[in-house]
């Protein structure tokens, strides 16, 4: 039984480890950090949204060297949302071809033509 355990324990260890998908963080932008991913690989981007006052964070890069995978909101209360409630919002992008880009997001309301209240710039690097 125990070795049944150990070999289940060291195949869930591999299998976390060859995730494609890393977590990029608000710390790591403020820190000036260059993201790292191989071709192929996803980044899933989470930032504080209040969505329900019509601003949302939207991206902005190559079209050839990054695709959007997912754009998604998780509410942090149940329920219906309540105006100027705070939500974590969750943008997937994959990388398609190696080399330095950058990905912007910008926090705007989309249907209106306003400038943005908040913009961040992050520099990627594809392998």
């Amino acid at each position: 039984m125990k070795i049944i355990k150990s070999v289940i324990f060291i195949m869930l260890g591999i299998f976390l480890s060859c995730s494609s998908s890393q977590i990029y963080s608000d710390s790591d932008y403020k820190s000036g950090k260059v993201l790292q991913l191989s071709v192929g690989e996803t980044v899933e981007f989470k930032f504080d949204s209040q969505l329900s006052t019509g601003y949302s964070w939207q991206p902005s890069f190559a079209k050839e060297s990054f695709v959007l995978v997912n754009n998604s909101v998780v509410s942090k209360k149940s329920g219906a949302a309540e105006t100027g409630q705070v939500e974590t919002q969750s943008i997937k992008i994959k990388a398609l071809i190696a080399g330095e880009s950058e990905i912007e997001f910008n926090y705007i309301k989309q249907w209106e033509n306003v400038k943005q209240t908040q913009t961040m710039k992050i520099k990627v690097n594809v392998k």
